[in-house]
């Protein structure tokens, strides 16, 4: 799924901040969203009480988005709101 873990990305960020700003920044003058960074793993989890229950709707979706697909969400939701 992703294909860089959280950790890398962090000393990623904390070597090459210059990079790491410039795709968001590109990402953001473009309006693109990249495809991959769309992606998500999504996990069922079991509603409180029906843990033995073989039903689907007794399981709600978790999503687990990609790194770099959460760092440029929260960029693009800090950029609202300092707008707003």
């Amino acid at each position: 799924m992703d294909v860089i873990k959280c950790d890398i990305f962090l000393k990623i960020s904390i070597n090459n901040p210059r990079t790491v700003r410039a795709i968001n920044n590109q990402c953001l003058r473009r309006g693109t969203f990249p495809r991959r960074w769309k992606r998500a793993k999504i996990i069922p989890i079991a509603k409180p009480g029906k843990e033995n229950s073989m039903d689907p709707l007794k399981y709600r979706p978790i999503s687990l988005p990609t790194i770099g697909g959460q760092v440029l969400e929260q960029i693009h939701i800090n950029s609202i709101k300092h707008h707003m």
